[in-house]
């Protein structure tokens, strides 16, 4: 439900904007809400996927030097990329990573439709593209392709709207897509007033009871003691200039 790139060669980044919840009868999502998987800091660039109560909690830490102790690792995939040169200081949870004949890293994919993405970034190298191939062909990507170019600190992000208006967006344009039906998705408002379920949902996020996520196979992976050290110093080395 997420498609994540990251083009070192092109030192471009590119995500889709969907954020969802699955439950066994149904996929709810919302695009285009404004909470960015792409985080743009002074001296590295993360993108992110999985947990949004996690990734919320991530952005807080980035940008309030009031808070001392990091979020970890646990519920989400992780890259995160030195601004001045385009390297990648640490990656967590990436599902595909291409490298070179030296076998360095030139391209990595995060998400259910890094498949599809990496599949057209070998043919194209563009990580835009890819992202836009993945929401053809991976339902759960969508909503607009945000990207950020390291070299000329551009894109279309847009300010950050955080946890509680991703949660508003999703109460007031989030969609359903019913897995037995065959249907086209419908509105969570339409859905709520024909099904108690429906509504059980919208209400747990509107509680916080429940996270909407970019879903992705670190979800459901433990950080080990060697990744949280790899986290400490890739924290120290960007923290410290």
């Amino acid at each position: 439900m997420t498609t994540n790139v990251y083009d070192k060669g092109a030192l471009k980044a590119g995500t889709d904007s969907r954020w969802s919840f699955n439950t066994d009868y149904a996929v709810f999502y919302v695009d285009d809400s404004g909470f960015e998987k792409i985080v743009d800091t002074e001296h590295a660039v993360f993108l992110f996927a999985g947990d949004s109560q996690v990734i919320q909690a991530w952005k807080e830490f980035l940008f309030d030097d009031s808070i001392k102790d990091d979020p970890g690792l646990s519920g989400i995939a992780m890259l995160m990329v030195d601004k001045s040169d385009g390297s990648v200081i640490l990656e967590y949870g990436q599902d595909i990573q291409y490298p070179d004949a030296t076998g360095a890293m030139v391209a990595s994919f995060a998400g259910s439709g890094a498949r599809h993405a990496a599949g057209c970034w070998i043919r194209n190298s563009c990580a835009v593209k890819s992202v836009d191939t993945a929401k053809l062909m991976d339902p759960y990507s969508g909503g607009e392709t945000k990207f950020f170019e390291l070299a000329t600190k551009t894109g279309n992000l847009t300010q950050d709207v955080g946890l509680k208006g991703l949660n508003v967006a999703f109460m007031e344009r989030g969609m359903v897509m019913y897995l037995t039906s065959g249907q086209n998705p419908v509105s969570i408002g339409e859905a709520a007033v024909n099904d108690d379920r429906v509504k059980n949902v919208v209400d747990q996020v509107a509680q916080g009871a429940v996270a909407l996520s970019a879903p992705c196979d670190a979800q459901y992976m433990q950080p080990t003691a060697a990744d949280k050290e790899r986290l400490r110093s890739a924290l120290g080395r960007i923290m410290q200039r």
